[in-house]
């Protein structure tokens, strides 16, 4: 539990100490004059840039901000004008019952005025793309299972998310990974495909069939296995990301030894180029590249 700050009597603000990196920033806004505020119902925040921590090239743009109780927050808005029904559709989304996991962002709340639509999330720490270039080596590879358990989370609800990317995975405080970005998400109740409504904005992170399918033509599952093998090898690799050149002409910069290979045959699974090929995801949680190396020690014995 973080620090309970006391409420300023005057303008009755509370504020629950969790952020390491946003705090200064926090505390800007839990002290600012109640002029330069914007209130929200039972959040608030400030409308400048100083306060943005990220922008998206739909127009999206995610301030810091604090809920009455204290809460520090993600607040992701948008214009009514510009993709609104995407973030009416990922409000829908996070408020799943089934969605209420560990590796998917937490929602909060959701609320209007007349040109914006504003989505409370929970706060993150850093972007995956920031996380990978500096974490541990170790901790690469509990990133490449923490995405796919976000992914099997989507599937087992089947829902399809269709626009994985490293924007849309952020690191929280105990650096866990979560998974977020649902404005282009779809459930599909009763079958394994469902119609394909949109096109993701960033073309380097889609699927060989997104490319060329039609809006309203059916994608299914596999469409994100390849979205995952894609940011899996991103991650490994620290940040090179060359499927945009050539999908078909992967080189790969991953060690060759035992574990580089694993990863090498995941990953070429994983972005085959007939959707049909391409494993579910919990036939990639059970692949070898993730096994314990106590697991991997007994199966070399083995053989």
């Amino acid at each position: 539990m973080g620090n309970v700050v006391s409420s300023n009597p005057n303008i009755n603000r509370r504020w629950v100490k969790m952020s390491n990196r946003w705090r200064k920033k926090i505390e800007k806004i839990y002290r600012a004059d109640k002029a330069k505020i914007t209130w929200l119902e039972s959040m608030y925040f400030i409308n400048n840039a100083e306060f943005c921590i990220a922008k998206g090239i739909d127009g999206t743009e995610i301030f810091l901000g604090l809920r009455n109780d204290g809460t520090e927050v993600a607040i992701k808005r948008i214009s009514k004008c510009n993709n609104y029904q995407c973030l009416k559709n990922e409000e829908h989304i996070l408020r799943l019952p089934g969605l209420d996991y560990p590796f998917i962002t937490r929602y909060i709340e959701f609320v209007e005025d007349d040109q914006f639509g504003y989505l409370c999330v929970q706060l993150f720490e850093h972007t995956l793309d920031e996380y990978i270039r500096v974490c541990p080596e170790y901790q690469l590879y509990n990133i490449v299972r923490s995405i796919l358990k976000s992914l099997k989370v989507l599937h087992d609800q089947r829902i399809f998310h269709w626009d994985l990317k490293p924007q849309n995975f952020w690191i929280d405080i105990t650096r866990r990974v979560r998974l977020a970005g649902f404005g282009l998400c779809r459930w599909s109740p009763d079958e394994e495909t469902t119609l394909y409504t949109g096109r993701a904005e960033a073309k380097n992170w889609m699927a060989n069939e997104t490319l060329t399918v039609e809006d309203n033509g059916p994608l299914n599952w596999s469409t994100d296995i390849q979205g995952a093998g894609m940011l899996i090898d991103y991650v490994l690799s620290r940040g090179q990301h060359q499927f945009h050149i050539s999908i078909h002409k992967r080189t790969y910069n991953l060690d060759q030894d035992f574990k580089g290979v694993l990863a090498k045959d995941l990953i070429e699974w994983m972005t085959d180029p007939n959707p049909n090929n391409r494993p579910g995801v919990q036939n990639c949680l059970n692949h070898p590249f993730l096994w314990s190396p106590i697991k991997l020690s007994l199966f070399h014995h083995l053989q």
